[in-house]
């Protein structure tokens, strides 16, 4: 019943994405059949399929990456510390120990292919810490002041939205600065349509373009794509800023949605042209409004003065709203 309730809460939101996404039950279902339940077995011991479930939330809601030899392991003490952005504690380890025993110091398997000791950290493990002799401590140190009475904050991750948040640890944070909304190309296309013209290659094409121009109304989307090339971004984040891969497909589609007749042997190019006039017109626009709700007039020379590129911004601030409202029509 409360699994039910749960989905019901979730649904139309980030959350029941990253659920649906993750298969992470199927997964388990796996594992017990064909790994859980047979040890238990072999030991004498039972456990049902609810108590492997209750397991994995209490060890990966807690667990750290320790080390190349332990892995992901449970810390007692160090899991008692609550999350914030801004944190006075962090995990520190010697990451780089041998592989096959644990050691920091010379070992039998030295032959094989292993990191030398590096410095180097993320958000849930810093590898500074000198030699002590003990391959299995490691310490909580503070990278800021605490003072008497305040509560001791550590960071699970700097980068978690309040979605990932809820489905990996079970708490949201109030106003997380990395909160955002998504959209899968196919939620864009079931919602504004998908002309002739509208390709993914042909939106990566005018995303470069947008991002080049450093619009004060978008933001890169490469800085969240985790580094895959060809993946899109389709998004709007926590400051109310558009994806740069988001207003490239609006740009895009109502281009092409205006120009019909193109023929395809020129598309590609005069869709990078024209994405970039449109650019240009946006951050006149932001400057305009920045001007007037700051008592400054506004220069007629520097006004937008095309009515094509008028009109392709009026129908992606349509698009925008419209997705906005099915995204709250749909929770």
């Amino acid at each position: 019943e409360d699994g039910r309730r749960a989905k019901e809460w979730c649904r139309g939101t980030e959350v029941e994405k990253l659920i649906c996404r993750d298969e992470l039950e199927a997964e388990l279902n796996v594992f017990y059949d064909d790994v859980a339940f047979p040890f238990l077995r072999s030991i004498s011991l039972e456990g049902t399929f609810e108590d492997l479930q209750y397991s994995y939330s209490l060890v990966s809601s807690r667990a750290f990456h320790v080390d190349s030899y332990h892995g992901i392991a449970m810390v007692p003490i160090a899991d008692a510390f609550n999350h914030t952005e801004e944190n006075h504690v962090h995990f520190e380890s010697d990451y780089h120990v041998c592989p096959t025993c644990g050691s920091f110091d010379e070992c039998e398997h030295d032959g094989e292919d292993r990191p030398s000791n590096l410095t180097a950290s993320t958000d849930r493990v810093v590898i500074s810490r000198s030699t002590i002799g003990d391959d299995d401590m490691g310490d909580m140190v503070t990278n800021s002041d605490v003072f008497p009475g305040d509560e001791v904050f550590n960071s699970y991750d700097s980068s978690l939205s309040n979605a990932q948040l809820l489905c990996q640890y079970g708490f949201l944070l109030e106003g997380n600065s990395n909160d955002i909304i998504t959209w899968s190309l196919a939620d864009l296309w079931g919602i504004l349509g998908r002309p002739k013209g509208l390709t993914t290659q042909a939106i990566h094409a005018c995303s470069q373009v947008i991002t080049d121009q450093s619009l004060s109304l978008a933001y890169d989307s490469s800085e969240e794509s985790k580094g895959e090339a060809t993946l899109l971004l389709l998004a709007v984040n926590a400051e109310g800023l558009i994806s740069s891969d988001l207003l490239a497909f609006l740009v895009v589609k109502n281009l092409v949605t205006q120009h019909p007749s193109l023929e395809d042997d020129i598309l590609d190019e005069w869709l990078v042209t024209s994405s970039n006039e449109v650019a240009r017109s946006l951050e006149q626009l932001a400057d305009e409004s920045d001007a007037e709700m700051g008592g400054q007039s506004v220069d007629p020379s520097m006004a937008v003065n095309s009515g094509t590129n008028t009109r392709i911004i009026s129908d992606i601030c349509f698009d925008v709203a419209t997705l906005c409202k099915k995204r709250i029509e749909g929770i």
